[in-house]
């Protein structure tokens, strides 16, 4: 392939055709823009309802009460920036992750973004890559994998004349290429978005806070115009009360930090894992990462650097070396893969243009070769050139398999014909394993995540690898070739750590037989060949210095190609879902109260106890003001349970403790007569005590930071109500009363306590149906 034949286009013509349009640049419908992350956040049905209710307190007069508002403001103002700081971050991350591609223009070679290809450019189609629109082969070879677009792995041969399509990659070959469709035009448009990795995150996190937004939307109104009707008119409380009773109602019933907290804390996350190099294509995977049980690992380029070297070469045939062969067949299939790389740095190379047929590596023959006319020269695994014979020569290359290496095989034959095969020498190679990789597979033990490797090589030369950097179940391997139906693979797939010689078909079935099994799987890799396996996992990891094709396909993508940071990402990504569930459980204890209260006081026709200004102080001091402090805090621990269940088997009792001491302060001020203003003020009091309790419980004080946050809050709180309660609109109490909201504080300690007990047996009664594994989660 002389690319020295092609000029491409002029600089002139290119400019010319981008005036026009007719670049690679297209909208991606998943990506979102500034304008819409703050569209999203301003136009929300909550951020209605909150403009409907200041308008009514802006009507009533009572200006003061207006507070809520601003809380809303600034978690508003909060989200936006954080999502938007998130966006700038990793944009930055992607134009270094971009997919490049090799144009020919002016004669010259030059390096340049997919986008940025015209109509009408030539330009180098190699092994690994993605291609990027579509085009004709102008001259060369290619193997082609068509799965992203077709749903079938089989293999693909291109030759000049041939169509190929943006989406699919290459596995193996090279070839010039011509861009006949662009952009819009591309006949796989449509297509190519999903190729191109964009995928939706499946997210249990938002259908459960999905599912707590519907259900809240769905009683919010009615519960409302209920309780108005029920104020202004059957209990005729007059307008300014009723309108005060309803907003903060209504408001109390919003869980407006909930959306903020989640948007918030996922954009945290891939701000703080975009500091260690790592690229979020999906801020949901971050979820599903925390999830993680079981990680497959593909050895190269994690457990070992990606790099190899010639150990040693083992010379059989009289007549001719390797030396006086290799040369010439590594100039001649200019392959760039690790192999090749240590290959060319021992043998050298040498031009020889005289060769009829090229036959290319690829992940299913493991073998390439060139045809002199009627000499063929092979080199690749043994047992797949030697499949018939291969015991004749396995004691040969048994004692370097043990010691964790590779062998190749060079060997000549007549037309391609692989019963002849002729034995010219065994070139041992070795991977450089990493030197971190001990460390990060010890970490994963530890954190309960299982290790699988799954990898192209010799099963043997793997478990030695395996074993070097410290895996305790390197002798529990197996020879994927070996396993000939998806029922076997499933099988193995329980009982073996460690698939050697696994094709590419074959890693997709081991990930989705996992899955099967109730597991939620990652899966990190570099290669073509890793590509379908990577679009199965739950979430897959791939290495910035792997093909275009992994990069593209994986929700993260390692920038150093360092796998010691693997450690960081599944920790970040825990650190998040626990603030999440924490913060959620907080906020939803003035969800659910509001809700019951509210309810009930439509039912029984009492006056709704609280002001907005009231619930906005005790849920800045005791909600708003910990979550976030405590988002900072790091918790790398196991993720268990169900979130929902979690999340409400600690709201629970809070919110039905609050309901129960609200309604004995209601029973004791109608038996004893006070007004309403006391028994606004004892309930006051008693929700802002036990949101506390409910913090102390979720957040248990066992280290100094969480003490000082308590502490303090519980000192602003109080401070608030001895020198602020005429503005909060709370009056001061009687000795009885006194008394009495101590005793009820008191029986709050008990009363979460047992609530916490009874919610919690009930919500697991409830879900124990469909909950498939009760310590570790997975996806339901």
């Amino acid at each position: 392939m002389s690319i020295a034949d092609y000029n491409g286009l002029t600089n002139k013509e290119v400019e010319q055709l981008k005036k026009q349009g007719l670049t690679n640049d297209i909208d991606d419908p998943n990506e979102q823009t500034m304008t819409s992350i703050i569209i999203s956040n301003v136009c929300t049905f909550f951020n209605l309802i909150i403009f409907i209710l200041a308008l009514l307190v802006f009507s009533s007069g009572q200006l003061k009460n207006l507070m809520f508002v601003g809380v809303a403001l600034c978690n508003l103002a909060i989200g936006v920036f954080q999502e938007i700081k998130a966006k700038v971050t990793l944009d930055k991350l992607s134009l270094i992750a971009e997919t490049k591609v090799e144009v020919i223009r002016d004669g010259k070679i030059e390096k340049i973004s997919h986008k940025d290809l015209v109509l009408g450019d030539y330009f180098l189609l190699k092994t690994g890559n993605q291609i990027v629109t579509d085009s004709t082969i102008i001259e060369g070879y290619l193997e082609v994998n068509e799965s992203l677009l077709t749903g079938e792995p089989d293999i693909i041969e291109k030759r000049p004349g041939d169509q190929i399509y943006s989406g699919t990659f290459i596995i193996s070959g090279q070839a010039i290429g011509k861009a006949v469709h662009v952009g819009e035009d591309n006949i796989s448009n449509k297509i190519a978005i999903a190729a191109k990795m964009k995928k939706k995150q499946k997210s249990v996190l938002q259908d459960s806070i999905n599912k707590i937004l519907k259900l809240v939307s769905i009683l919010i109104v009615p519960l409302g115009l209920a309780l108005f009707i029920s104020q202004y008119f059957i209990k005729d409380l007059g307008y300014t009360r009723s309108i005060i009773g309803t907003v903060a109602s209504v408001s109390g019933m919003i869980p407006e930090g909930l959306v903020l907290l989640t948007s918030v804390a996922l954009a945290i996350g891939a701000i703080n894992l975009a500091k260690q190099e790592t690229l979020i294509h999906d801020l949901f995977c971050i979820e599903t990462l925390a999830h993680v049980d079981v990680l497959c690992l593909d050895k190269t380029g994690t457990l070992t650097a990606g790099k190899m070297s010639v150990d040693q070469v083992i010379e059989l045939n009289d007549s001719i070396t390797s030396q006086q062969i290799m040369p010439q067949l590594l100039a001649i299939l200019n392959d760039d893969n690790a192999t090749s790389q240590a290959l060319k740095a021992y043998y050298g190379t040498k031009e020889d243009n005289n060769y009829t047929k090229i036959i290319h590596f690829s992940s299913e023959r493991k073998y390439s070769g060139v045809c002199f006319n009627e000499t063929t020269y092979l080199f690749g695994a043994p047992e797949f050139l030697f499949k018939k014979h291969f015991n004749h020569i396995q004691p040969k290359i048994e004692k370097y398999t043990k010691e964790g290496k590779r062998v190749l095989l060079l060997a000549k034959t007549k037309n391609e014909n692989l019963d002849t095969l002729e034995i010219i020498s065994f070139i041992i190679i070795s991977d450089i394993i990493r030197e971190n990789a001990k460390t990060t597979l010890e970490y994963f033990k530890h954190q309960g995540v299982d290790i699988r490797i799954i990898s192209g090589d010799h099963p043997s030369t793997v478990s030695l690898i395996a074993k070097k950097t410290g895996l305790e179940d390197y002798n529990s391997f197996i020879d994927a070739s070996t396993l000939k139906t998806e029922e076997q693979i499933a099988e193995a797939s329980k009982k073996y750590k460690i698939f050697g010689r696994v094709s590419p078909l074959q890693k997709r079935q081991i990930i989705e037989a996992l899955q099967k099994q109730g597991h939620t799987v990652g899966m990190t890799g570099d290669g073509v060949n890793d590509v379908m396996a990577l679009k199965a996992a739950d979430c897959s990891i791939a290495m910035a210095e792997g093909s275009d094709a992994a990069k593209e396909i994986s929700n993260i993508v390692l920038l150093d190609s360092d796998f010691a940071y693997l450690p960081s990402v599944l920790g970040e990504g825990r650190k998040v879902i626990h603030h999440i569930q924490n913060a959620s459980s907080l906020f939803l204890v003035k969800t659910i109260f509001s809700i019951i209260l509210t309810f009930m006081t439509v039912c029984i026709g009492f006056a709704y106890p609280f002001k907005p200004i009231q619930l906005t102080f005790v849920s800045s001091v005791a909600v708003g003001i910990p979550s976030l402090f405590l988002t900072f805090e790091k918790d790398y621990t196991i993720i268990q349970g169900d979130f929902f269940i979690n999340v409400l088997s600690k709201a629970l009792p809070g919110a039905l403790a609050v309901f129960i001491e609200v309604s004995l302060v209601t029973i004791y001020t109608q038996l004893f007569g006070y007004n309403l203003d006391v028994r606004s003020t004892m309930c006051v009091i008693l929700t802002a005590l036990c949101t506390m309790l409910v913090q102390k419980e979720i957040y248990p004080l066992t280290t100094h930071y969480r003490r000082i946050i308590f502490t303090t809050l519980s000192v602003l709180a109080v401070v608030g109500f001895l020198l602020f309660h005429r503005f909060f609109e709370l009056v001061k109490l009687d000795m009885q009363c006194t008394l009495v909201s101590i005793a009820l504080g008191a029986l709050a300690f008990l009363l979460i306590k047992l609530m916490h007990i009874i919610s919690s047996y009930i919500l697991k009664k409830a879900s124990s149906h469909h909950e498939m594994n009760p310590v570790i989660w997975t996806p339901k």
